[in-house]
């Protein structure tokens, strides 16, 4: 199964419903390793993961994003994302910690109830499309 997602006018964005997802043991916190692929450039890819209002489209957890201070494409950006995570809600407050544009982004994530994230996001060509 997989998700059409309109990434910028015409151009359509493809992602698998269910990423591969490789859990990576001996370590003091679970980390978890998606990889796509999406048949669109990395630029267009780029665009739709910084649009705050697109985030719901492709995020299947997120509900929304509030409480954006600036581009999310600007190291120090912050937003919060409100999700739902096994039928409850969850907000996770975030911040942009590296950028290189339209290769690299990454984010620190945190909750009010404890749980913390790091993600690291990378765009790379891959044929005629990227791989995240």
């Amino acid at each position: 199964m997989r998700v059409i997602v309109n990434a910028l006018g015409p151009t359509d964005v493809l992602l698998p419903a269910v990423p591969s997802v490789r859990l990576e043991e001996g370590r003091h916190m679970g980390h978890v390793h998606h990889e796509y692929h999406i048949d669109a450039p990395p630029r267009a890819v780029w665009a739709l993961g910084r649009d705050p209002d697109r985030m719901p489209e492709w995020n299947t957890t997120t509900v929304s994003v509030k409480d954006v201070s600036g581009p999310l494409d600007r190291q120090g950006a912050r937003y919060t994302t409100v999700s739902k995570i096994v039928g409850r809600p969850l907000e996770v407050q975030w911040q942009v910690e590296q950028v290189d544009p339209d290769r690299l982004i990454e984010t620190k994530g945190s909750s009010s109830r404890g749980g913390s994230a790091h993600l690291v996001v990378r765009y790379e060509p891959d044929g005629s499309g990227t791989k995240l």
